[in-house]
Formats: C-alpha cells, sequence, structure tokens
C-alpha cells in the first residue's frame, strides 16, 4: 500500500463520513502551531537552562527535569508537528513508515514522562523525608539509571504496537495510533498490561510520595518555625541545605497536576475506544480535543518552572538578555557595514 492510499483511506473511514472543513483546519492548525513553538522554545531553556549554571547542575535532581524536557521536546517535534502537517494536507501525507515511527515515539515518549514524574516523587520524597541520607541513597550514577530505565520501558512498550501492526492513521486524533476497534482482541491484554506497569503503578507511587512529601514539609515547616532560634548552627546548616530542596516540591506538584490534566482525556479515549463496540464510536471532536489537550502537556512545564521557581526565573532571564545583547551587537555590527564611513574627503575651497 503506497502513502497516499494509506493515509487517504484511512482519513475516510475513521471520519465515518464528515471531515473537518478548511477553515477548521485553519484554526487548529494556528493553535497547535501556537503550542509547537512554545514548547519547543521553552524546553529549549529549560536544557539549557541547567547545562548552562552551575547552580541548576548542583542539584542532581534537575536531571529528572533535563529528561523530561528532552521527552517534550521530542513530543513536539517528532508528534506535534507532523499533526500539524495533518491539518494542513488534511490527510497523513507523511507514508507509512513515518506513521509507524510517529505512533512508536508518542507511546514511548508519554511512557517515559510518566515514569520520569514517578522518579521525581521518589527523589523528593526522600529529599525531605530522609535529607540526611539523601547525598548517599539519591547519586547521579543512580539518578542517570533511573533515566535510562525510563527510556527502556517506554521503548519496549512502544515498540509491540509497531511488530502486530496494530497501527493506523486516526483522523479525529490527527495522529497515527493503534486501531483499537480493529485490534481488541490482540490489543487488550497488551493496554491492561501497559496500563497497570506504565500507569497505575507509577501513579500510586507518585501519589504516596507526594503525600507524605507534604504531609513531612509540613511538619518540618512548622518544627522549623517554633525552634529556629534553638537549633545548633550546624545542625541547621545541613538540614537547611536539604530542606531547601522542598521548595521546589510545589513546583513538581503542579507539574503532576497539570501532566494529569492534560492527559487523562487523552487516556480515556483511549480505553473507551478499546472497551465500546465500534458501532458506539466516540464523537469526533472528542478525540481532537483529547489530542490538543495532550500535546499541551509538553507545553506547560517550562511555564511552570519559570513562575513558581526562583531558580529558573532567574536562568531563563539570563538567557534572555543574552541573546538580546547580542541581537543588538550583530544588528548594530550590520548597520556599521551598511553604512561605511567615508575617509576621503576631496574638497575644494572656493
Amino acid at each position: 500500500m503506497n502513502s497516499l492510499n494509506f493515509s487517504t483511506n484511512y482519513s475516510n473511514e475513521t471520519g465515518t463520513g464528515n471531515l473537518r472543513t478548511l477553515h477548521e483546519n485553519v484554526i487548529w492548525s494556528v493553535i497547535l502551531f501556537v503550542v509547537v513553538l512554545e514548547a519547543i522554545i521553552g524546553n529549549l531553556f529549560v536544557i539549557i537552562s541547567v547545562f548552562r549554571f552551575s547552580y541548576l547542575r548542583e542539584e542532581i535532581s534537575n536531571l529528572f527535569i533535563v529528561n523530561l524536557s528532552i521527552t517534550d521536546l521530542s513530543t513536539s517535534i517528532v508528534v506535534m508537528l507532523s499533526s500539524l502537517g495533518t491539518f494542513i494536507a488534511d490527510v497523513w501525507p507523511f507514508g507509512k513508515f513515518w506513521c509507524y515511527f510517529v505512533c512508536a515515539a508518542n507511546y514511548c515518549l508519554i511512557i517515559v514522562s510518566m515514569m520520569t514524574l514517578c522518579f521525581i516523587s521518589i527523589d523528593r520524597y526522600v529529599a525531605i523525608v530522609y535529607p540526611f541520607y539523601y547525598p548517599n541513597k539519591i547519586t547521579k550514577k543512580r539518578v542517570i539509571c533511573m533515566i535510562f530505565y525510563t527510556w527502556f520501558q517506554g521503548i519496549l512498550f512502544s515498540i509491540i504496537p509497531v511488530l502486530y501492526h496494530w497501527i493506523e492513521f486516526d483522523y479525529w486524533e490527527v495522529i497515527c495510533a493503534i486501531s483499537w476497534y480493529k485490534e481488541r482482541e490482540q490489543a487488550l491484554y497488551y493496554v491492561i498490561f501497559a496500563f497497570l506497569l506504565c500507569f497505575l503503578l507509577p501513579g500510586l507511587v507518585l501519589a504516596y510520595c507526594y503525600c507524605r512529601v507534604l504531609t513531612i514539609a509540613h511538619q518540618q515547616h512548622r518544627r522549623h518555625q517554633e525552634q529556629r532560634n534553638n537549633i545548633n548552627s550546624v545542625y541547621n546548616s545541613s538540614s537547611t541545605k536539604y530542606s531547601t530542596s522542598s521548595k521546589a516540591v510545589k513546583s513538581l506538584l503542579i507539574v503532576v497536576l497539570a501532566y494529569f490534566l492534560c492527559m487523562t482525556p487523552f487516556s480515556c479515549t483511549k480505553l473507551y475506544k478499546v472497551s465500546v463496540d465500534e458501532e458506539k464510536p466516540l464523537p469526533n471532536y472528542m478525540s481532537l480535543l483529547a489530542s490538543i489537550m495532550a500535546f499541551c502537556s509538553s507545553a506547560v512545564n517550562p511555564l511552570i518552572y519559570g513562575i513558581f521557581r526562583k531558580d529558573f526565573r532567574h536562568a531563563y532571564k539570563k538567557i534572555w538578555m543574552q541573546i538580546i545583547r547580542r541581537n543588538s551587537v550583530e544588528a548594530s555590527s550590520t548597520s556599521h557595514n551598511n553604512f561605511p564611513l567615508v575617509t576621503n574627503y576631496n574638497i575644494q575651497q572656493p
């Protein structure tokens, strides 16, 4: 099957006789373009900030944030730009190979994001509940191993639909995905197993860790307020070193809530499609809105860091100032080259 037949035939089938109008495609293209642009620029800022500024590199847990930003950046470039192309063409114009690749990449990156959020919660749990053991428990080597595991699990689960050829382009999700209606019996066990290991278990761990973190952080705050003047200075300095990292808990908790807010509609539509008969299809625009909200999850994290974390906000400002100064210098240099000074005047006196 060539790429044209693959994209056109499937878009008409999944559209159930209804296709988007040109006006609708233009509107959704503009919305998605804004989301993609913000996701690319924002996540690049996060990655550059951590590797450029030593005070961000010193906090090992920021490696998880870098991994999350790399995941979001990859989603925006590979998945979201492909979906933007489908809005413009109103079909899947990139061929079957890229369709399979995008689908695998999408599921892989979603799993990596979820597992990274889970490991971030574990990191914050150890930092707040066991601050004096944190340097020995959470080392850079262990963090890197956990990051590698997120990608291993993501790749492992994303390759299965490719091997079994479950993938087709979904016109209303504007993305290549598993054909749940056609592959329900074969994919059911995969969905259950993936849901348990990639979402339910990490979600339970995440919920437990943050509940404990918030409880302990509140108790520590009250205790430090009551005993501030009576605490030994050595104890206070060592305790502050790790208790100050609890300031990042608020932003990370908001990141988690934003992720679930954006991904819940997408997950619910998937569960509906795999569990409900094809004769009761999901309304078209529910699938479309669910995909757009899922894409937004890759764009909101840099905004959250900039709003709630002073260290990242400071890094953002420095990077912006450097960009502005560099552009000013280049503009000044260009203006100087376009209007060279006249060095030889031949003036005749009357």
